[in-house]
């Protein structure tokens, strides 16, 4: 029986590759508004504290108006970026932002374009909440799946602002981030950056998309209805995680830069190797391994099953991702697998690395 498929669910998406300190400046921003989860990044706390003591109380007052755990709501602008005129310029995103309407800005920091978002809500009862309809916001605020059922927590302090005042508050917090915080890191970042995008783009043709999206972020990805474009954007701030982001028919990557990527002498061992030994140079990961080597797990099965917290043990399997060892599913259940392919080149990198044995002169 001939058939002609017009829900157009055969079309397929187009990969890029885009690095840019306006993304690298949305991801700090955004890491510093999840307290709960900084000492899993390789900068480690003191990093945050840092910062935390350098900041003037004009902008720590206007981060804290956004609420103790403001990152997903600083997130959700990382879709603005690839539409920018240059998405290394830290400058024409802030401009961006200044420019927008109110109730324009604020549905974007509500997550209006994040599809995840509306499983069960309508963008009508997202603009109306973000108009300051109270029975829309008591939807948000109540929905399981709107903030991944954390929108009392996420967006509770932002849902009390008018318009007019979340654009204030986000363009001076925003500002504000920039000329104390980033911008003094720009000319150290923007390199490492390149680097790993180049070497990223130098992969599209030789692999499948959905090999090199793996090869990036260690996240196994399924083409899906709906997902029009992937991007995957080079991150240094938060290794070793990944952040993956939704914005309308994108999905967004935001990947750990590769060990190779940073500036190293000459005969540094290969990132690889380091990564690879690392993650195996711990006894709890080693357990993780096994256990997954037998079946599949998500995150909260395996937290359980070794009485970790689970951002303990997120952090052992962002590592073990990041060294190529383990694989996670982009769907909804999000469940973890080894990668037995990557467990013999372990060896083969030590070996290369060693170089070939030079025999002693003889007398």
């Amino acid at each position: 029986m001939p058939i002609r498929d017009l829900t157009g669910r055969d079309q397929g998406y187009t990969l890029r590759v885009q690095a840019g300190l306006a993304y690298e400046f949305l991801i700090t921003l955004t890491a510093f508004g999840f307290p709960s989860e900084q000492a899993t990044y390789e900068v480690g706390i003191e990093w945050f504290e840092k910062i935390r003591t350098s900041l003037s109380d004009g902008l720590l007052d206007a981060l804290a108006e956004f609420g103790p755990e403001p990152g997903k709501v600083w997130a959700n602008l990382i879709g603005l970026v690839p539409d920018l005129p240059s998405p290394g310029n830290v400058s024409s995103l802030l401009e961006r932002i200044r420019d927008m309407e109110p109730l324009e800005l604020r549905l974007y920091l509500l997550g209006f374009h994040v599809p995840a978002y509306q499983q069960s809500l309508s963008q009508e009862v997202l603009r109306r909440a973000g108009a300051g309809d109270p029975q829309a916001q008591e939807r948000l605020a109540t929905d399981p799946c709107y903030f991944g059922g954390e929108a009392g927590r996420s967006i509770g302090p932002l849902l009390g602002s008018s318009p007019e005042r979340t654009k204030e508050i986000a363009v001076r917090a925003a500002e504000g981030w920039y000329h104390q915080v980033f911008r003094s890191q720009e000319t150290e970042l923007e390199p490492i950056l390149r680097r790993d995008a180049e070497a990223k783009r130098a992969l599209i043709g030789r692999l499948p998309p959905e090999q090199l999206i793996e090869v990036a972020s260690g996240i196994q990805f399924v083409p899906q209805p709906g997902i029009r474009q992937v991007f995957l954007i080079p991150q240094l701030t938060t290794r070793p995680w990944v952040w993956l982001c939704e914005h309308d028919d994108a999905r967004l990557y935001c990947y750990p830069v590769a060990d190779e990527s940073l500036a190293g002498e000459a005969d540094q061992p290969p990132g690889r190797l380091v990564r690879l030994h690392k993650a195996l140079g711990d006894e709890r990961r080693l357990r993780m391994l096994r256990a997954l080597a037998n079946s599949s797990a998500t995150l909260q099965e395996l937290a359980d099953r070794f009485g970790l917290p689970k951002s303990t043990a997120h952090h052992h399997l962002a590592i073990l991702r990041s060294a190529g060892l383990v694989r996670v599913t982009s769907d909804e259940t999000h469940r973890y697998s080894v990668r037995r392919d990557v467990i013999p080149e372990a060896a083969g990198l030590l070996d290369a690395y060693l170089g070939e044995t030079k025999e002693a002169p003889t007398s």
